[in-house]
């Protein structure tokens, strides 16, 4: 899933996030792990390149930080796994190049989670 979200959506250069809803687990109610479902308005890269409104639910969530709005446009994510845990930073840094990213510690927007699935939600024209 990791791959397929890279081949359509890049590192989702120039994407918004639109918000984000998290959920712990509450046995009761028979939800067993941490979620964040984040909605990001961006472009499908592998249709023409049109923006479009896409649901991403995290699931088994290590971590995220995410600070107060966030209203920047994201300029590339740093998508990386290690260990089995994935850690999409929307912010990094950015060194030379978008090809060499880093996690900033103070990132406003970042998530390591185990899983992830998509939804579009709606095609823009």
């Amino acid at each position: 899933m990791l791959q397929e979200l890279r081949d359509h959506f890049w590192d989702f250069g120039d994407a918004l996030i639109l918000g984000f809803t998290y959920s712990s687990p509450l046995r009761a109610l028979h939800i067993e792990d941490n979620s964040l479902e984040m909605t990001l308005h961006c472009m499908n890269h592998s249709n023409s390149s049109k923006f479009i409104i896409l649901k991403l639910l995290f699931t088994q969530v290590v971590q995220f930080q995410i600070k107060e709005e966030v209203v920047d446009p994201i300029f590339g994510a740093l998508i990386k796994e290690e260990d089995g845990i994935i850690l999409i930073d929307f912010f990094p840094i950015i060194y030379s190049s978008l090809e060499d990213l880093r996690e900033d510690p103070e990132s406003p927007c970042k998530v390591r989670f185990r899983a992830v699935t998509y939804t579009i939600v709606e095609e823009l024209e």
